[in-house]
């Protein structure tokens, strides 16, 4: 079990306890654990309920719960253990508000019902989608974040750097201008509320929220005022009507008037739960215990890890084994379990991404303007001084590496261009032929047909994760008139009537290359076979 970064644990721990409706909210009568390479899951008596049979498994919710196949792809399944939802999909999230985000292989995001059944698919401009809060979703489109209803509709227009998710009516959104990030909130109908004026704003709890100025955390109301200053170095969301914040290297906890009720004594803590109790990390043997409100350990420090108490059980490390505890420290499982998940995917973690790549994207820049006469109006008896017409600031002390106008999309962008010239493109005049070096005096005979164009694209986004594949695609795609051969699963040639076309991929770029008739195409082919 991956221990949860400390700056997601307010949200997952105070919101664990919340109701059935929350997203975080977590089932612990069944609790997924992993035996030899398969995850199941066992009753709080450590009796396997479900037996381990998948390459991965989370906590239920909603009565599902997130399971992985041994094929890499996810599905659901019932308390019973049935898959109710067949394992298909590429990306996928827990439910919230009976609705769950997923991506299939190539495919755009889509929401299903815990049946299965798709309630809608997304646009394929969105490009992330999370669960629903308060009948909203956030999703990203080109880098900005907006939200979603339930109808798959733009409720509020992504606009934002970085946004959070709706709470109680409100939403945490960053906007930046030039390098300046500021954070503030709106409200579901899109309107700013609390102008983005600081350098983290949280989410609010018992109607408290975190946020940051310069580099300490305080704490502000819904209004937007701020009722505990910003002092400390860290903090975390409230509950139960009281924070964990840290001064130093160390740890303690405030009500939300900004009373200090536990001195700062602790190496690390984990927020209250509604249980009453909080996961601290002692700064003498650095082990982890439990205390009460008072600051009482009601679990001694004897742990390498506990994670929040949930129904008065906490899952516990010791000897690099994982159990279950009460909380009165009491075993409850013993700890033989090799690893464990308590914790539903976390909303903003594991957010759904639209797989959908649309390889006449590339194929219609790639191949633009071919025929086996010319490629993109380049023939046999193109010249560099056409070339210099073709391209406005090609020169020659640029041209192996000249930097054109980016004709891309969101998959590629033209970074720059080669031009090989012809042999005897350059001679020496004899103006300096007294020099002790010769002649020296170059002259450019920018009339004779050039030997080739290479285009250098470099691969963005999705077109970068699927390198491996564009090749067999442009290989579908390929035009008509010409002869194809494939060099290897990342290069292939094409034969035109009166030049060659050569494609490779590696390490991130696209090379595109018109060779005329003068190229010797035997070197240019055994370096596409290398690798």
């Amino acid at each position: 079990m991956k221990k949860i970064a400390l700056f997601l644990l307010p949200v997952l721990l105070v919101a664990c306890n919340a109701s059935e409706d929350n997203v975080f909210d977590l089932n612990f009568k069944l609790i997924p654990v992993k035996v030899g390479d398969n995850w199941g899951y066992i009753s709080r008596d450590g009796k396997f309920a479900i037996n381990p049979q998948f390459k991965k498994a989370f906590t239920f919710r909603e009565g599902r719960a997130l399971i992985k196949s041994a094929d890499d792809k996810y599905g659901y399944i019932d308390e019973s253990g049935k898959i109710i939802i067949t394992p298909q999909y590429k990306y996928a999230s827990v439910f919230s508000e009976g609705l769950a985000a997923v991506a299939k292989e190539d495919q755009t995001i889509e929401f299903i019902d815990k049946t299965g059944k798709t309630a809608f698919f997304l646009d394929q401009t969105m490009e992330t989608a999370d669960p629903f809060f308060e009948g909203l979703a956030r999703i990203q489109v080109n880098g900005k974040y907006g939200y979603i209803n339930k109808e798959g509709k733009i409720a509020i227009s992504p606009q934002y750097t970085d946004a959070g998710m709706f709470l109680d009516g409100l939403a945490s959104v960053e906007t930046k201008e030039g390098d300046k990030a500021k954070e503030g909130y709106i409200d579901k109908n899109g309107k700013i509320v609390i102008a983005p004026q600081f350098d983290m704003a949280g989410d609010f709890f018992d109607d408290r929220a975190r946020i940051k100025i310069d580099t300490s955390y305080g704490f502000i109301d819904k209004q937007g005022k701020i009722v505990i200053a910003p002092q400390y170095s860290q903090g975390y969301d409230f509950n139960q009507n009281c924070a964990a914040v840290e001064q130093g290297d160390l740890w303690g906890f405030i009500d939300n008037n900004g009373k200090m009720t536990i001195n700062f004594q602790f190496k690390n803590v984990y927020p209250f739960t509604s249980s009453g109790l909080a996961i601290v990390e002692s700064a003498s043997n650095e082990k982890w215990g439990v205390i009460d409100k008072n600051g009482k350990f009601v679990v001694n420090p004897q742990y390498d890890e506990i994670d929040g108490f949930y129904d008065h059980a906490a899952i516990a490390k010791q000897n690099g084994k994982y159990g279950l505890i009460d909380d009165k420290g009491q075993i409850l499982v013993n700890p033989i379990y090799s690893d464990v998940e308590p914790y539903p995917l976390s909303v903003f973690g594991n957010e759904v991404h639209n797989d959908f790549f649309n390889i006449s994207d590339i194929s219609d820049i790639i191949y633009k303007d071919m025929t086996p006469a010319s490629a993109r109006g380049i023939n046999r008896n193109t010249s560099f001084a056409d070339l210099q017409q073709k391209f406005p600031g090609l020169t020659h002390d640029n041209s192996y590496n000249f930097t054109p106008a980016d004709d891309g999309n969101s998959a590629l962008q033209l970074s720059s261009i080669a031009v090989i010239p012809a042999n005897g493109f350059i001679t020496y005049g004899n103006e300096q032929a007294g020099s002790p070096y010769g002649d020296t005096t170059k002259v450019y005979h920018d009339d004779l047909p050039v030997v080739a164009v290479i285009y250098t694209y470099t691969l963005k986004n999705k077109a970068y994760d699927k390198a491996d594949h564009i090749i067999q695609l442009l290989k579908d795609k390929k035009p008509g008139g010409f002869t194809q051969e494939i060099i290897n699963e990342h290069a292939l040639v094409l034969y035109g009537t009166g030049y060659n076309v050569a494609v490779k991929i590696k390490e991130g770029n696209l090379y595109f290359g018109i060779y005329a008739g003068e190229a010797n195409f035997d070197d240019v082919k055994k370096s596409l076979s290398e690798p």
